[in-house]
C-alpha cells in the first residue's frame, strides 16, 4: 500500500458487494467531500508492513497449527506454524484485527466502536463456499446449522469499560458456518455473537484481478452476561483450510512474482474499517473514506544469515517455466 490496490472499473473504488451500491457510494463520495483524519489506521491499531509483529493492528495468513492443537496462535512470532505451499489447501487461515486504543494499567479502551470492516484477499487465494455443506438462512435463525456446515471460529476479545474480556465460549468464541448466500453475493459465512447474528459477506473482483473479499457489519454492542456491554477491541477469525471435502482454502501460486517486494502486493492482505462516529460524519462514505486500508503482507523469509534478513518469500511448490535447452554444436 502506497499501500492500496483497486479494482480497474467503477473509477477505481474498491469492490462492493453489487455494482449498483458502487455506483450510489461513488456519486457520493463525489459530491461529498472526504472526511480529513478518518482513514483505517484512524480506527485500527497501528500497523506496518515493513516490520509486523504480533501487536500489529493489522494481521493475516495461512498456517498448518492453530490453538488447540499447539499453545500458541500462529503469528510471524511463531515463523515455523505459517503454511508455505503454493497452489495448495492450507490447514488454517486467519485473519485479526486489533481496535486502536489507550492504556491504563490493565484497562484498555477502543478510541472508538468499530462499525464496518472491508478485507481483500491476496490474488490468487481462493475460498469455496461449495466445499462444506450450506447451512439454510432458516437453520442458522434458528441455531441448527449442521456441524458439516461449520468452517471456522470467530474469537472476539471485549472491553467493558477498559476491562479486556477474553474470548468465551459460546459466547464471544463461537464457530462460523458456511450460510446461504443471498442473490448477488459470491459467498456468505455467519456466526452469532453474544446475540448478535455476524456475517461475512463475500464477492468476487470480476472486473478486476478476480481477487476475493468480504465485508462484515460490526454489531454496535456486545452484552456479557454479569459484566455489562462493551465494544470489540480484538477479534480473531480462524478458518478450518480443509473444511468439507478438504478444499475450503487454497493459496495462490505466486505466478505473478516474488510475494512481497514492496508495500501493495498483490499478494498482500488488505483492510479497510471505520468507526460509528466516522460514519455519521457529514461526508463520510465507507469505503473510499477509508481508504488507505493496512496491508498484511506474507511474512517475512526466514533469517539465514545473520547479516541478511529478506521481506521477499515464494511459498514452497512454485514453479518456474523450464529453460530451454541450448542446442549442441553439430559433429565434425
Amino acid at each position: 500500500m502506497l499501500f492500496w490496490r483497486k479494482d480497474s472499473s467503477a473509477a477505481g473504488a474498491w469492490i462492493t458487494f453489487s455494482a449498483i451500491c458502487v455506483a450510489i457510494v461513488l456519486a457520493l463520495g463525489v459530491a461529498l467531500p472526504a472526511v480529513a483524519g478518518a482513514d483505517t489506521a484512524a480506527i485500527i491499531a497501528p500497523s506496518d508492513p515493513h516490520a509486523p509483529t504480533v501487536e500489529s493492528g493489522w494481521q493475516a495468513g495461512t498456517c498448518n497449527a492453530e490453538p488447540p492443537e499447539v499453545g500458541t496462535e500462529c503469528s510471524v512470532a511463531t515463523p515455523g506454524q505459517f503454511f508455505e505451499t503454493a497452489a495448495a489447501h492450507p490447514k488454517w487461515g486467519f485473519t485479526q484485527f486489533i481496535v486502536r486504543h489507550t492504556t491504563l494499567g490493565p484497562l484498555e479502551t477502543p478510541i472508538g466502536e468499530l462499525k464496518d470492516v472491508r478485507v481483500d484477499l491476496p490474488v490468487g487465494l481462493s475460498v469455496n463456499p461449495g466445499a462444506a455443506k450450506i447451512c439454510a438462512q432458516v437453520e442458522f435463525d434458528a441455531e441448527a446449522c449442521p456441524a458439516t456446515s461449520k468452517v471456522g471460529e470467530s474469537r472476539v476479545t471485549v472491553s467493558i469499560a477498559g476491562l479486556v474480556v477474553q474470548p468465551m465460549e459460546g459466547v464471544t468464541a463461537v464457530p462460523v458456518y458456511d450460510v446461504q448466500p443471498v442473490q448477488g453475493k459470491a459467498a456468505r459465512f455467519g456466526f452469532k455473537l453474544a446475540g448478535n447474528d455476524v456475517y461475512l459477506e463475500g464477492d468476487i473482483a470480476y472486473a478486476g484481478d478476480y481477487h476475493e473479499g468480504f465485508s462484515i457489519a460490526v454489531p454496535a454492542a456486545i452484552p456479557i452476561e454479569g459484566l455489562g456491554t462493551g465494544a470489540v477491541l480484538k477479534n480473531r477469525l480462524v478458518f478450518n483450510g480443509r473444511a468439507g471435502d478438504g478444499t475450503f482454502l487454497t493459496t495462490p501460486s505466486t505466478c505473478l512474482g516474488e510475494a512481497f517486494t514492496q508495500s501493495g502486493s498483490v499478494y498482500s492482505t488488505f483492510l479497510l474499517a471505520a468507526s460509528i462516529a466516522e460514519e455519521n460524519s457529514p461526508g463520510y462514505a465507507f469505503p473510499q473514506s477509508a481508504e488507505p486500508p493496512l496491508e498484511s503482507p506474507i511474512p517475512p523469509a526466514p533469517r539465514r544469515k545473520a547479516a541478511t534478513r529478506s521481506l521477499t518469500r515464494r511459498p514452497s511448490g512454485w514453479r518456474r517455466e523450464p529453460k530451454k535447452p541450448t542446442p549442441r554444436p553439430p559433429p565434425r
